[in-house]
């Protein structure tokens, strides 16, 4: 009997260790931490729009519609951290309004201590490409002379689009028509009014590489895209006493143009060591060799054509 009442309390002792162990692990378990910290879900409501999460990249991309104002945008996000601030300042969801014209960095905080940091970026959509008038609003008779447009069916007869510019000052000009954003100034020049620098002049292969090197997004123009700032209906004569012309393009908001050869980023398909230009002496578009040396002007946005 002895025996059995030393074994049962053996069997108590070990008994208690074990719950004791188990109650202990219990505390620590449900006093640990969450280091949980991602962003689920992006949207806006005002204008209706979702944004995709790359979580393994930590960034969230947001479309919205063509014209909306993204000064004051407010976010609806869930998250699984404890807290979300955007420049230090504790962001709440629905509540909360942004100015979206740069990407701004959402960083949740975890409950232990540690953070993630989602950029986010909101786009407009640019809505369907609009071909710009040519510029064009005269009207000829048969000797040149100008004449009246109505019942002719000339190009100055129809003003469709009418070509629209605004001076961003940051050194680019935006195409209100075509929505696309171009650099103010030929590369190599630079200032507000391009009278710093020099021309440079590219292969068609080196200018791919140079406006890429001006940042993200910016590129070659299309032949259909470069066309689209020449204006045919400036009177491209020659500068008195000079071999010099004024440039077939709106020289207010694109100072300093050469009145000479643009590339585009088009291959001519015939010949594909040839390209596609713009000769903004006049506007007219040819080919030439891809190793010929010509003017660039860098655009960014939706592109349009091949």
């Amino acid at each position: 009997m002895t025996m059995n009442r030393q074994v049962m309390f053996v069997m108590l002792e070990v008994f208690v260790c074990a719950m004791a162990m188990v109650l202990v692990m219990s505390i620590d378990f449900a006093g640990a931490a969450s280091s949980d910290k991602a962003i689920t879900s992006f949207y806006f409501t005002s204008p209706a729009a979702t944004g995709t999460i790359n979580e393994t990249a930590k960034t969230i991309s947001v479309i919205v519609p063509y014209g909306t104002d993204v000064t004051a945008l407010i976010a609806i996000f869930a998250t699984t951290g404890v807290a979300v601030k955007v420049y230090g300042l504790p962001q709440t969801s629905g509540v909360t309004h942004q100015n979206f014209t740069i990407p701004l960095s959402y960083v949740v905080s975890a409950a232990d201590t540690t953070y993630a940091t989602y950029i986010v970026t909101v786009t407009l959509d640019p809505g369907p490409f609009k071909l710009p008038d040519s510029g064009q609003t005269s009207c000829y008779d048969a000797a040149g002379s100008v004449s009246a447009c109505a019942g002719t069916g000339q190009d100055g007869e129809f003003i469709v689009n009418p070509m629209s510019f605004t001076d961003n000052y940051d050194n680019t000009i935006t195409d209100n028509v075509t929505s696309l954003l171009w650099q103010k100034c030929t590369l190599g020049l630079s200032g507000s009014n391009c009278a710093t620098g020099a021309a440079a002049l590219y292969d068609q292969y080196g200018s791919s590489t140079a406006c890429v090197n001006l940042g993200s997004g910016w590129r070659v123009p299309t032949i259909y895209e470069l066309r689209t700032i020449a204006d045919y209906g400036l009177t491209t004569l020659a500068i008195p006493h000079t071999n010099n012309y004024t440039p077939a393009i709106n020289a207010t908001y694109f100072p300093a143009t050469q009145a000479n050869i643009y590339w585009s980023s088009t291959t001519y398909a015939y010949q594909p060591n040839y390209a596609w230009y713009v000769n903004f002496t006049d506007g007219a578009t040819y080919n030439d060799y891809k190793g010929s040396s010509y003017y660039v002007r860098c655009v960014k946005g939706q592109k349009v054509g091949d």
